[in-house]
């Protein structure tokens, strides 16, 4: 599960690993990755 730093957050996701996928997430003036589940995630259009 990801961090609740990261929670209401929009990312692009960059790739997968595993099941998982693996997002990029700007967090202040940086871009990180952040590593999550399909349940944890929601499409936004």
């Amino acid at each position: 599960m990801p961090s609740i730093r990261f929670h209401g957050k929009t990312g692009t996701v960059i790739g997968t690993q595993g099941h998982a996928f693996v997002l990029a997430v700007k967090d202040g003036n940086k871009i990180k990755s952040v590593l999550a589940t399909p349940e944890h995630m929601k499409k936004v259009n």
